[in-house]
């Protein structure tokens, strides 16, 4: 944690309602913010580890038992690139998403440790397919495995978690993460001034 600033930031309804003007303009502050002095990586995401869980969706993993399927949940994180390495999540095996991954059809998606042990047990999960909210549900494969994080409470075990692309799903309300080589709090004015450079309504 140390290093790091978050805040939110939510986009106006028209725009988090329209896929391309809502990813542009999460592109555009993203990239107003990266190049403040100090600055060494900026992310977002729909939520942040700690804030308790979550939310939640089931899972069926292609070829599996239906009794694999979500117990009782699976956290769903929508995250747009470089929000492992701003945390520094290690990666354990595969990749991190990209912005390469805008396929609605076949949905790149990462998950934590305890989703690949609890869906995937004694198997390498990296290319396996699976389909959310039921057999019949939009179609994904997992590209990632990322360690745990706390995020149902530093007292309770790590909720199964599954990472899809910010590209390809609905994020209106954005939880920035900033880290720095400087003192974080230092860092506020600046972003401030940077987002409203970009929509002044902020």
């Amino acid at each position: 944690a140390d290093g790091i600033l978050t805040f939110t930031v939510s986009l106006p309804g028209p725009v988090a309602n329209d896929r391309p003007r809502r990813t542009a303009m999460q592109r555009q502050i993203i990239d107003a913010l990266q190049v403040i002095p100090g600055v060494t990586g900026v992310a977002f995401a729909n939520d942040l580890p700690l804030d308790g869980c979550c939310f939640t969706t089931t899972i069926f993993p292609e070829g599996q038992p239906m009794e694999r399927r979500s117990d009782p949940r699976t956290s769903v994180m929508m995250t747009s690139p470089g929000y492992f390495e701003v945390l520094r999540m290690p990666i354990r095996r595969g990749r991190q998403l990209s912005e390469k991954d805008t396929s609605e059809d076949l949905i790149a998606v990462v998950i934590n440790d305890a989703a690949s042990r609890h869906y995937w047990p004694g198997q390498d999960a990296i290319g396996a397919l699976g389909r959310f909210g039921g057999p019949d549900g939009n179609r994904f494969q997992v590209v990632g495995i990322v360690g745990d994080v706390k995020n149902d409470g530093l007292g309770k075990p790590t909720v199964a978690e599954i990472y899809l692309p910010s590209a390809v799903t609905r994020v209106e309300t954005m939880s920035v993460v900033m880290r720095a080589s400087v003192p974080p709090a230092t860092l506020v004015p600046a972003a401030r001034q940077a987002i409203r450079g970009i929509d002044p309504e902020q």
